[in-house]
């Protein structure tokens, strides 16, 4: 978000252009390398342990 806020106040925009694009690109990047994130680091481990869940569910 600080290297949208940045890129943007050197476009020397009116405040409230500045704020919809700030908001829009900033939320829309925020929430898209949180997706990846997801997918690369977390949920590689939940699937393990949901197969694992599965299994000890069966079980009983």
């Amino acid at each position: 978000m600080t290297v949208v806020g940045n890129f943007l106040l050197n476009l020397h925009l009116p405040p409230i252009e500045f704020i919809a694009i700030f908001y829009v690109v900033a939320i829309s990047l925020s929430l898209l390398i949180a997706y990846l994130f997801y997918l690369v680091f977390e949920r590689p481990f939940m699937s393990n342990f949901l197969k694992k869940r599965k299994v000890k569910d069966a079980v009983n």
